[in-house]
């Protein structure tokens, strides 16, 4: 007969490497049906979002009793199970994703290089993201953002989101015109995707065309995230770009 294992803060004493190992052993408990697993937490490594259904987030507002958010809707559970397979975040997951849980507000972003954007804008700034409880979620890939963002709003987690317009200028021969027209399709229909996601209410910010770009990092760059570091240094903050100062504000607003 199947039985339950109550756990409480299983990451304790635990380095993140036994950390993993050791959820991967609950998960695989509870998967294969043989036990029910039950743990609160603290870590992000032991709170996936990308296992969404399992989560019951407990929040506690000064002067107001503590209340418990769940994905309930069955429209956010089939959004969020049909991303999840398309782009296989499953296997992909980040444990700073696992940050939006416990944040008092996130901003989502694409991937390493947004992030690095956002934390040094936010140190030139003089703002201590984690004295203030916010948190900034690298998504992976800007065609993950909409998961992030469905998540948030389903589970009441306070978010806005930073992103690249990837919409270029057409030029070159007609065959590149072509292609850069097609990208720019898909880059604006992708767009207008996490607007919808995010909600109305939600700040989206969007650089144009790009971070790259606007700190004058080649597209196909290598060693993205250390370009853009590298780039941001050597500018006054004044320079920084709008879209990048205006997202650090609006989470620590």
């Amino acid at each position: 007969m199947p039985f339950t294992v109550i756990i409480e803060e299983p990451e304790m004493y635990l380095h993140p490497q036994a950390q993993r190992y050791f959820h991967r052993l609950l998960t695989e408990m509870a998967d294969g049906g043989s036990c029910q697993v039950i743990y609160s937490t603290h870590s992000p490594i032991f709170a996936p979002v990308t296992r969404f259904e399992g989560i019951r987030l407990a929040r506690k507002d000064p002067g107001q009793m503590s209340k418990v958010s769940f994905v309930s809707g069955q429209a956010d559970r089939e959004f969020l199970a049909a991303q999840r397979a398309g782009q296989k975040l499953a296997v992909s997951f980040d444990p700073t994703t696992g940050e939006l849980l416990f944040a008092r507000r996130v901003l989502l972003v694409e991937g390493a290089a947004d992030r690095l954007a956002v934390l040094m804008t936010a140190q030139r700034l003089n703002l201590d993201l984690d004295a203030e409880d916010l948190a900034v979620v690298p998504c992976g890939t800007k065609t993950a953002i909409p998961f992030f963002a469905r998540t948030c709003r389903a589970l009441g987690v306070e978010f806005c989101v930073l992103h690249d317009e990837d919409v270029l200028l057409e030029q070159g021969y007609e065959p590149q015109r072509t292609q850069i027209r097609r990208e720019n399709a898909k880059a604006t229909k992708l767009n207008e995707t996490i607007r919808d996601t995010a909600g109305p209410g939600t700040d989206v910010f969007v650089l144009k065309p790009s971070l790259e770009q606007c700190v004058a990092v080649g597209r196909g760059a290598s060693q993205k995230p250390r370009r853009v570091v590298e780039a941001l240094d050597a500018l006054e903050t004044v320079d920084y770009p709008q879209p990048l100062r205006d997202a650090v504000a609006a989470l620590v607003r």
